[in-house]
């Protein structure tokens, strides 16, 4: 049986982002792993996301979002994600317990390496390159140093000559989310290029996180 299946995502994409709600966005995310969607960039927002709004389902959606982050150079998070995991007694049984224990070593030894080099980046006396702010900013973030790691990223920004300007601004986005400055937030969701590969999971983390929610969800 043939199906559409680049029409049914675009769908549920426009869907989720017109009307959001928990019913279209894990609808959403559901079909992505379903089609194995492999870029990796818009898979790590979009799963962030899930975390961020309690819909991770499951203890194989945490060991994937960790391993993303790892693969991303953002170790601190994936310990920080595997950490939520086992608070939220996500791993049902010995095997995946065992996997996560593995990659939580890994993580742990990948974020031991990633906070000798933060420590180089901020103590360098030359000064810091619109790259090197956001360098800086990513491993910041890892670590949760959100305001930090927001203050980096802008600065990187404003500088320019930063090589992956949308993956900068989306991160910057949820950094400020996290920090409770939706309309900052907002406006970092909404800088970034509509020709990025990650404007779609831009646009969801603007219409889920930082728009005030309506009147009428309260009254059913």
């Amino acid at each position: 049986k043939l199906k559409d299946e680049p029409g049914v995502l675009r769908t549920l994409q426009e869907l989720a982002i017109a009307f959001p709600n928990e019913k279209y966005l894990q609808d959403l995310f559901n079909e992505w792993n379903r089609q194995q969607k492999d870029d990796d960039r818009p898979l790590l927002n979009l799963y962030r996301l899930m975390l961020q709004q309690g819909l991770l389902p499951d203890g194989e959606s945490y060991l994937r979002l960790a391993q993303l982050a790892l693969d991303a150079g953002m170790p601190g998070e994936a310990v920080t994600v595997l950490g939520q995991a086992a608070a939220n007694k996500a791993f049902a049984d010995e095997m995946k317990t065992e996997r996560a224990r593995r990659q939580l070593s890994a993580a742990k030894a990948a974020a031991a390496t990633d906070r000798k080099a933060l420590q180089a980046l901020e103590q360098a006396t030359t000064e810091r390159s619109g790259e090197d702010e956001v360098q800086l900013g990513l491993a910041l973030i890892s670590f949760g140093e959100h305001a930090r790691g927001a203050e980096a990223l802008q600065r990187g920004i404003a500088k320019g000559g930063v090589k992956r300007l949308d993956q900068a601004q989306i991160l910057l986005g949820q950094s400020l989310v996290k920090l409770n400055k939706p309309a900052e937030a907002r406006a970092a969701f909404e800088s970034v290029d509509a020709a990025s590969e990650v404007k779609t999971i831009a646009q969801l983390w603007q219409a889920y996180t930082t728009q005030p929610a309506p009147e009428a969800a309260a009254s059913g």
